[in-house]
């Protein structure tokens, strides 16, 4: 890891981790959360949401793959009342997994979008927060992957990239390892500032920062 000046930095809820990158996440910056399933990507992602709302810093939860009630239920060991951050407009949803699953759709801060509303969807969140410092969080990359072709997914992260940079917000995002080609990952690599990588050898699991 490499020390320079920063703006801000937006810590991600593990205080080693913190140490590690030398205060937190550059503001305007995109990580990729990579490794094999189960390995606590989203218990990251989660705890990197939290930290943000308790201290008034909005979020926006992108799902794919779940939906909202799911990940709420996730988000509750450390963050109890979910639902008073969604209340006071600070913990905002983009699901593209209940439409498709034929799930009922939830009002208030949900927006309930097919994979091709995406881009749109959190642009128009964004908006609505009125364009001020936020996170975002992205679960996940590999099953937008298994839904779209690496050109499409590739030109969406592109953009959604280069948003995070012009909003100055802080964004991570999943994929897990082994589903997708090494020119791939190098690819969704280049999208992004930097990589914290998780491994398990004797049993330990590890997390390497890169970039």
């Amino acid at each position: 890891v490499t020390s320079f000046n920063r703006a801000a930095e937006e810590i991600t809820g593990v205080s080693r981790l913190d140490d590690m990158m030398f205060g937190g996440l550059p503001a305007g910056s995109n990580s990729l959360l990579y490794g094999p399933p189960f390995m606590g990507k989203q218990v990251l992602l989660n705890l990197f949401v939290a930290d943000g709302l308790k201290r008034g810093i909005p979020a926006i939860y992108v799902v794919i793959d779940k939906s909202p009630a799911e990940v709420r239920n996730s988000l509750r060991p450390i963050l109890h009342n979910v639902e008073a951050f969604e209340e006071k407009g600070l913990l905002h949803w983009v699901d593209a997994y209940s439409r498709g699953m034929g799930l009922p759709e939830e009002g208030g801060n949900v927006r309930h979008v097919e994979l091709d509303g995406l881009t749109e969807a959190i642009m128009e969140t964004q908006e609505e927060l009125g364009g001020v410092h936020h996170k975002l969080a992205f679960h996940s990359i590999s099953t937008l992957l298994t839904y779209n072709d690496a050109k499409t997914t590739f030109r969406f992260l592109q953009n959604l990239t280069a948003r995070s940079r012009w909003t100055n917000s802080v964004a991570l995002y999943t994929m897990d390892a082994g589903m997708q080609s090494d020119g791939d990952v190098a690819t969704l690599k280049h999208l992004m500032n930097g990589m914290l990588e998780f491994k398990q050898e004797d049993l330990k699991t590890y997390l390497r920062v890169e970039g």
